[in-house]
């Protein structure tokens, strides 16, 4: 069954946007809230918080835990950052 995204006040890509961002990212509703105004579209974290429940399933995100991205540090001192090739190419 597909969710339906009429009868909304914001575009499809803006909510699909706060979803994903929700789901992706160790963010809160309310971090979510500030950024989209930062962006100059006034949005609350309980319509944000709403828009998670019900489109979670169209984007097959609803089993998904939150997480940490994976390969970044654990914490100030951790050692575990992501490494990188060297600018020569060659690992030097």
């Amino acid at each position: 069954m597909s969710v339906s995204y009429k009868y909304h006040r914001f575009p499809i890509e803006v909510i699909r946007h706060c979803v994903w961002l929700y789901y992706t990212f160790p963010l809160s509703f309310r971090d979510i809230e500030n950024m989209m105004l930062s962006r100059g579209l006034e949005v609350t974290y309980e319509a944000i918080r709403k828009w998670c429940q019900k489109f979670a399933i169209d984007n097959r995100q609803l089993n998904t835990a939150k997480r940490c991205v994976s390969g970044w540090p654990t914490g100030v001192n951790s050692h575990d950052y992501p490494r990188s090739p060297k600018a020569d190419g060659e690992g030097n």
